[in-house]
């Protein structure tokens, strides 16, 4: 014969207080996918910035300056922090900043067409 009891004395209040199990679980995978997805946008923005100026980072330009070729003018001052969120969830990305000439003795704001504003 099998006698059950039941303590009566048992708190079950702590297992209200915390309704997810794993609040802090530590994923490997998932981080790992967070940081390949981080270096690849990140990647991406800078090859466009590139791109848009016809230099990579710390290049300059050529002494003989086609306009066609050339690119526009400007420069890089830096970087941003913004939150992207997507389905493998929120990750922050390090956007490069420059700053690009008008042509009327004014400079712009540089905008990736990648990333919605």
């Amino acid at each position: 014969m099998t006698i059950t009891t039941m303590n009566a004395d048992i708190d079950h209040r702590g297992a209200e207080a915390t309704p997810y199990l794993f609040d802090d679980w530590f994923d490997p995978i998932e981080a790992g996918l967070r940081e390949r997805v981080r270096d690849f946008t990140e990647t991406m923005l800078e090859t466009e910035l590139d791109a848009v100026l016809a230099r990579p980072r710390y290049g300059r330009h050529s002494v003989e300056r086609d306009d066609e070729a050339a690119g526009a003018a400007g420069h890089r001052h830096g970087r941003r922090t913004r939150t992207l969120t997507g389905t493998f969830g929120a990750t922050e990305i390090a956007v490069p900043r420059a700053r690009l000439d008008a042509g009327d003795g004014k400079t712009a704001e540089w905008k990736s067409k990648a990333l919605r504003t």
